[in-house]
């Protein structure tokens, strides 16, 4: 199995978990707890998310060019 591929699965998946609970628990969490939800934790999450999505998506894009390049060598 290429570990490339589970890095990239694994920093995407990580990714878009991270935005997405920010995303449901914005909502309950801006109800019930305003104070919380204002707070730089909270959103902290999301920006890791958003870090992770976009390293994942690169580094895949970068794979993909270096597959490409290499089988244009050949």
């Amino acid at each position: 199995m290429r570990t490339d591929a589970l890095v990239n699965g694994v920093l995407v998946g990580f990714g878009l978990a991270f935005i997405l609970a920010t995303v449901a628990l914005w909502f309950p969490v801006r109800d019930f707890l305003p104070q919380y939800a204002t707070i730089w934790q909270f959103r902290f999450v999301g920006i890791v998310g958003g870090v992770a999505l976009v390293a994942g998506i690169a580094v895949e894009l970068y794979q993909r060019r270096k597959a490409r390049k290499s089988d244009e060598t050949q």
